[in-house]
């Protein structure tokens, strides 16, 4: 339900706690009651919230102290995008000690994530969103942290600066077709597990001094 109601383009008094939250927990609340009304079976989601890093962070905090709210969604959504290697740890670490807030019964959805590839005739930032993009989704998933992942984007068409697309933009040379990042993640996907997933793709390199996902890094 909605998009992003921390950030103040998408929600008046976004960034103001609790006023901003208490706006976007009735618009919730009233969604949630009507759409169970008539369909009682669908998966209401929210509060689809950029980020759980920073203020993001407070805001989650002060969306989940709302009077009665777990009774109001029931799959917890954000939207999550790593931008370099080495803050990748720090993301890991606050969505882990955030998402351990979350009820045991609500199901957990990254409906956005993705790495920027700058510029799309660029070989290195090719290699970089693909490996990222892998190594992002890997790291998450060894951890357990959520249910389902959502890429964001399968094609950016209208510009040709950070793009977080898998597919060729429409007008590119070959339209629609597939970009690394789109073949390092089917690679990455078919994996029985993360570390089998390690070793069969070309995107990733491990660094043997550290374990876990997180110690993958670009190629």
């Amino acid at each position: 339900i909605w998009n992003e109601p921390n950030l103040r383009q998408y929600c008046e008094n976004a960034y103001t706690v609790p006023t901003g939250v208490e706006r976007y927990t009735a618009l919730l609340k009233d969604t949630y009651t009507a759409v169970k009304a008539k369909y009682p079976d669908v998966k209401v989601a929210g509060p689809v919230i950029s980020s759980l890093m920073d203020y993001a962070d407070k805001y989650l905090k002060s969306f989940l102290a709302q009077p009665d709210i777990n009774n109001y969604y029931d799959v917890f959504s954000f939207h999550n995008y790593s931008y370099s290697n080495s803050g990748l740890d720090n993301i890991i670490s606050s969505i882990s000690a955030d998402l351990a807030l979350i009820p045991e019964n609500k199901e957990i959805y990254v409906t956005e994530f993705g790495v920027r590839n700058t510029a799309y005739s660029d070989t290195e930032d090719e290699r970089y969103q693909a490996a990222g993009l892998a190594k992002y989704y890997l790291s998450m998933a060894s951890e357990n942290f959520c249910d389902r992942y959502y890429i964001y984007q399968l094609s950016k068409e209208n510009t040709r600066s950070e793009s977080l697309g898998i597919l060729n933009y429409h007008n590119s040379k070959y339209p629609y077709s597939a970009r690394p990042a789109f073949l390092a993640m089917a690679d990455t996907v078919t994996g029985s597990s993360p570390e089998m997933t390690f070793r069969s793709t070309p995107w990733l390199s491990k660094n043997a001094s550290v374990s876990g996902a997180s110690a993958q890094t670009f190629v």
